[in-house]
């Protein structure tokens, strides 16, 4: 801060005299970040989803982006994939990739007699509709004809293709570089169906009324597509 007499203090003078020449003025200064990428692909967030409260047997809607456990997700429904690779020789052109999803067991905490999560009987299915591709958060900031895949997975997949949900699959030159974003965000006050969650009627306690937390881990997968070859020198 620029006054010396008031450390920690910008204070801009008005010295009472009418003048505006005479004013002074303050200055402070703060700080502008970017961490710059070229030639990679990266997967930079992906989504919690919270889904409330919810009977056996039934489906929700997406209540917000909360999360009960540390792990890589966010609490805006973000799934956002950075592309800064240069593809081939043809200047703006990009190569195209894929992002999938595999929904794991849930548990309540309970453990197998091995010390393992013990997973909640019956099959739970998280069911997401296409959205509105974008650059940014800005909704009006839209990548022309794209949109995210209708995707639908069952719990306790073990990552092998007929239990992994296709997300995100855009092809050569349908995009241009930097984010390509979908957001799966509740609105506050309001359940979004963009995602939702069937419960098995076999989740709940057969015997006694209950309440139970359950939570499952999703694994989410980008896969570039090959790039067009690059000629050496000399080909």
């Amino acid at each position: 801060m620029n006054d010396k007499d008031n450390p920690g203090l910008a204070i801009a003078y008005d010295d009472g005299t009418g003048t505006q020449a005479n004013m002074k003025t303050a200055t402070a200064e703060s700080d502008a970040n970017v961490k710059i990428i070229s030639g990679i692909l990266t997967l930079d967030k992906v989504p919690d989803f919270g889904f409330g409260t919810a009977a056996a047997g039934s489906t929700v809607d997406l209540q917000d982006n909360s999360s009960v456990i540390d792990n890589d997700g966010n609490q805006s429904g973000i799934l956002q994939v950075t592309d800064s690779r240069a593809n081939g020789t043809t200047a703006g052109s990009t190569a195209g990739f894929d992002v999938t999803a595999q929904l794991g067991a849930f548990t309540d905490g309970t453990k197998n007699a091995d010390g393992t999560d013990k997973a909640v009987e019956g099959a739970f299915t998280l069911a997401l509709q296409p959205v509105q591709l974008t650059t940014s958060t800005n909704s009006k900031d839209v990548i022309q004809g794209q949109k995210s895949l209708a995707a639908s997975m069952t719990s306790g997949g073990t990552g092998s293709a007929s239990d992994t949900a296709p997300v995100l699959n855009l092809a050569k030159d349908s995009y241009s570089n930097g984010a390509i974003i979908a957001q799966f965000a509740a609105q506050t006050g309001s359940p979004n169906a963009d995602a939702q969650l069937t419960v098995p009627g076999e989740a709940a306690n057969a015997t006694n009324a209950s309440v139970k937390s359950v939570h499952s881990i999703i694994t989410w997968t980008l896969t570039p597509k090959a790039m067009d070859k690059t000629a050496a020198s000399g080909e």
